[in-house]
């Protein structure tokens, strides 16, 4: 059994998504036991857009109609069959101890139900993303 389903949601953004999937790629440890569920919300993705990867489990999941995030998200949850769920946008690079943290701290905090990991710009240069990193700053340190 999967101890971590990873789900992703996305929308006609290809590219984005292959570079989120390929550092899950790099991140994950052989043993680690996941999968990752990726819902195409209503998109227009066919099989030429998957990335392929010869040990990290993807599946897919086309929606009809553009559900929205929380749709979206709702409907690949309804697919994992992990222990843990952990959602991703599909622009996220992850850190390669991400996998391993979430599933260390799951285990060393058995009455935890929720983890909220902090979010970080790629780039600061604009400022609609400076005035986001502060909100996802603030938000961080209420709940940690």
């Amino acid at each position: 059994m999967e101890r971590i389903s990873i789900i992703i949601a996305t929308y006609k953004r290809s590219q984005q998504l292959a570079r989120c999937l390929h550092s899950i790629d790099a991140a994950v440890k052989p043993r680690e036991a996941i999968e990752v569920i990726v819902v195409d919300d209503g998109g227009d993705m066919n099989e030429n857009d998957r990335p392929v990867f010869s040990h990290l489990p993807v599946k897919w999941l086309r929606l009809d109609r553009n559900l929205g995030q929380p749709g979206a998200q709702s409907a690949g949850a309804s697919q994992a069959r992990g222990e843990i769920l952990a959602f991703l946008d599909d622009d996220a690079i992850i850190d390669k101890n991400w996998v391993t943290a979430i599933s260390n701290y799951f285990e060393n905090n058995p009455g935890i139900d929720v983890v909220v990991g902090q979010i970080k710009a790629m780039s600061l240069d604009h400022i609609l993303a400076r005035t986001r990193q502060q909100i996802y700053n603030h938000r961080h340190l209420r709940y940690t």
